[in-house]
């Protein structure tokens, strides 16, 4: 009761917490991250990427967590055409492979550089966590098959299957093994990108240890779960570097988990702009995630849709993150600077809570399938089967039309729709029989709010796609 009563006494007290939305709402940060409906995304990712690259980011959307897709790859592919460029030598590794999209994301990238990729895992599940290391978090057998007691060789062979139609079966290749006692092949002894995604203490020490001598100067290693409430990732790599008795290294942000490494880089704190240590002792750069300006747009449109939110927490959040990213984008505000790039996160952050243990124990393992194939996504367009050509045309028509009806008015447009449609999801449509009823009842190719979307974005200028969508509505008129 005194505690109650001396927070009326303090001025503002009651009003510290900005009001919270209930659950997952559709704001920020939750739209940049961990939206409901993905299409609100790929209007505002997809005209700053590569042309070559446009459909993968979409298909590895149904395989990579978020995050880190999007921004996330779309930042690693920018530091590793960087690295390429620059000539850094050696090929890719991936420890710990997910669903697989990572794994297809990294690879493509390594075919297109002539280059290989190196995919480890036991596909069994983690490990026991580690009690002294690990907050209660994850349990033994989380991400492992969906039957313990099926083939060993379940998820690893459906993986191999996927690699095979994304095409990148001669280019990745597979090491069914637990960390430590994975074998690199000849072909791995140098790395110019290792990509660490093992979620436990021992995992990403065990990574480290078999990498770091491995890696190119200037090559690139990403420590992803780094900010995860596990802490394990966080406290390996600041145990490994000090056992080595190496310098801090600089940890350049990722949004929203992860690390990463430049070897050879480290930070001068003496010069003038340096980064500032922080007050977890590590020493961070904001430079990725403040130069890439497709976030900070991505953020201003995700200010105007927190406008119509029920409360207030998530407008304030956004204009923080907003904020944050203005500052300089080499060096540090401040030794708080990593607090203020997370808690505009929190939402999120707070959703993911989880936890190892319930009130009747620990939690059974959480176990997953990964998918044998590839299926390919649809940026505007809920598609019948039989019209999946014709929607991957009217796809990369309003792509190339972006920039002549404005990218402004795509996004508007989008997200219109996206509040009319629900999310289509080709990993579960497979299942999902009212749905598949719904889809077959229609003969045209797209749902008839895509159709009012195209007919707004689209010129009429005669090629076939334009046509053949004329064509379908006369069809479904009549």
């Amino acid at each position: 009761m005194w505690l109650t009563c001396l927070a009326c006494l303090v001025p503002g007290a009651a009003g510290l917490q900005p009001e919270r939305l209930p659950g997952q709402h559709s704001y920020f940060p939750l739209d940049l991250f961990w939206p409901q409906n993905r299409r609100q995304l790929y209007a505002q990712i997809l005209p700053y990427t590569p042309v070559e690259l446009d459909q993968l980011l979409l298909d590895v959307s149904m395989l990579a967590a978020m995050p880190p897709w999007p921004w996330g790859h779309l930042i690693y592919q920018k530091v590793l055409e960087k690295a390429f460029s620059s000539g850094v030598p050696g090929q890719l590794a991936e420890f710990g492979v997910g669903l697989g999209g990572s794994s297809v994301f990294f690879g493509h990238l390594a075919r297109l550089a002539g280059r290989k990729l190196l995919a480890v895992d036991s596909f069994q599940g983690l490990p026991a966590p580690d009690a002294l290391r690990d907050n209660p978090y994850f349990v033994e057998g989380d991400f492992g098959p969906p039957d313990p007691d099926g083939p060993e060789v379940e998820n690893s062979a459906a993986f191999r299957q996927l690699l095979e139609s994304f095409g990148l079966e001669n280019t990745v290749q597979v090491a069914a093994s637990p960390f430590a006692a994975a074998q690199l092949p000849a072909d791995f002894q140098q790395l110019a990108f290792v990509h660490i995604d093992g979620d436990l203490y021992q995992s990403v020490l065990d990574a480290f240890e078999k990498t770091w001598d491995r890696v190119s100067d200037g090559g690139i290693v990403v420590v992803d779960d780094f900010f995860h409430k596990v802490q394990g990732p966080a406290r390996a790599t600041a145990d490994f570097f000090r056992s080595r008795m190496m310098a801090p290294p600089l940890l350049f942000v990722v949004p929203a988990y992860a690390v990463l490494i430049v070897k050879g880089h480290v930070a001068q704190t003496t010069a003038a702009g340096a980064p500032l240590r922080a007050l977890d002792g590590n020493l961070y750069s904001f430079e990725l995630l403040r130069s890439y300006e497709p976030l900070a747009q991505a953020v201003r449109l995700s200010v105007r849709r927190a406008e119509r939110a029920g409360g207030p927490r998530p407008g304030e959040n956004a204009l923080a993150f907003l904020e944050f990213l203005s500052y300089p984008a080499a060096g540090a505000q401040s030794g708080a600077d990593i607090f203020r790039y997370l808690t505009p996160l929190e939402d999120m952050i707070d959703l993911s809570d989880g936890g190892a243990l319930t009130p009747y124990g620990p939690r059974p393992a959480r176990r997953m399938r990964i998918p044998s194939q590839r299926r390919t996504e649809h940026v505007f367009t809920g598609c019948h089967p039989l019209q999946l050509q014709l929607c991957s045309e009217i796809d990369l028509a309003v792509l190339e039309n972006a920039s002549l009806v404005g990218l402004e008015q795509v996004q508007v447009e989008v997200e219109r729709l996206a509040e009319s449609l629900n999310a289509w999801d080709p990993t579960t449509a497979a299942h999902n029989a009212e749905r598949l009823d719904r889809i077959a009842t229609q003969p045209q190719g797209c749902l008839d709010g895509d159709r009012q979307l195209l007919a707004t974005l689209l010129p009429n200028d005669g090629s076939l796609w334009a046509a053949a969508l004329k064509q379908q509505s006369v069809e479904s008129n009549t």
